[in-house]
């Protein structure tokens, strides 16, 4: 497959999620204090300890950028455990993931990024599947990461860009802390249901306040994540268009002639796309930077 790109469709959507088990409909407060430790600096940046709930710790690596652009929580798909540790490892689910990829090619044009891994108490489990990216315990646990990125940088506007499964995370955040979440992008979001957890259509749209970019690839094949969905998913927005975007891209390629359906050498994963991403993302932050 050659690598010509282009956008093939540019409408307007818009994503929520809706309010957590426990938690309300009313914003989230993030904490003034955090309690973190770095304990190791590799290829992948600092690697990151943080204190949230009693008991429990919510690892994150940590690029800084010397630009200081905005801050970006930054969610990979799947059960959403990367295998963090103080050697700077990432598990083969992850390694060769866009939310990778992006992670070290948003600090390169200036943006402070931390990726989340599962909290500590999720380790042994399955992770953020099932319905965890929905529950209080889940938002808690980000609102340290956000106060985290606070510290380092107070001055950064807080985006959320979460891939597949990690796009309700980037949304729930966005609908919980309407107040501390400049803006949020999701990438491939999980439009068809299965056991691992619920899908984009479970949100409840109206509670996102804030700019939404939502991209998908016009030939994924993947099940879970159809980008035939999008004009279904569009029609539930309710935010202003200046607020609200869509983008299906085109092209890229891959090496491997029949590609996993969800791998990360296909569509699904924006293979051979990076760059493409990042520019439709680091557009659509321009953009709502004021």
């Amino acid at each position: 497959m050659s690598k010509q790109v282009r956008i093939v469709a540019s409408t307007v959507m818009l994503f929520g999620w809706f309010a957590l088990s426990g938690c309300g409909s009313a914003p989230l407060k993030i904490p003034e204090k955090v309690e973190a430790s770095v304990l190791s600096n590799s290829q992948n940046g600092e690697y990151v300890r943080i204190k949230t709930r009693d008991g429990i710790t919510q690892d994150i690596y940590f690029l800084q950028s010397a630009q200081g652009k905005a801050a970006v929580v930054l969610f990979p798909g799947a059960d959403g455990r990367v295998g963090m540790d103080a050697d700077g490892a990432v598990n083969r689910k992850h390694r060769r993931s866009i939310s990778m990829k992006l992670f070290k090619r948003l600090q390169q044009g200036g943006y402070d990024v931390a990726m989340v891994d599962a909290p500590s108490d999720r380790q042994r489990t399955k992770g953020l599947m099932f319905d965890f990216r929905t529950t209080k315990e889940h938002a808690r646990d980000i609102a340290y990461v956000i106060a985290y990125l606070r510290e380092r940088n107070p001055n950064l506007p807080v985006w959320t860009i979460g891939h597949a499964r990690g796009a309700t995370s980037a949304a729930q955040m966005a609908a919980l802390y309407p107040n501390d979440i400049k803006g949020t992008v999701l990438l491939s979001p999980i439009t068809e249901f299965n056991l691992n957890g619920p899908t984009i259509y479970d949100a409840d749209l109206s509670d996102i306040e804030v700019p939404i970019l939502v991209m998908m690839h016009k030939d994924s094949w993947c099940k879970g994540s159809s980008s035939s969905q999008a004009n279904r998913i569009a029609r539930k927005t309710g935010l202003g268009l200046n607020l609200r975007k869509s983008v299906l891209l085109e092209g890229g390629g891959d090496s491997d002639p029949t590609p996993k359906k969800c791998g990360k050498k296909g569509p699904h994963h924006f293979y051979q796309l990076t760059e493409e991403v990042y520019e439709q993302i680091d557009s659509f932050v321009d953009e709502h930077a004021k």
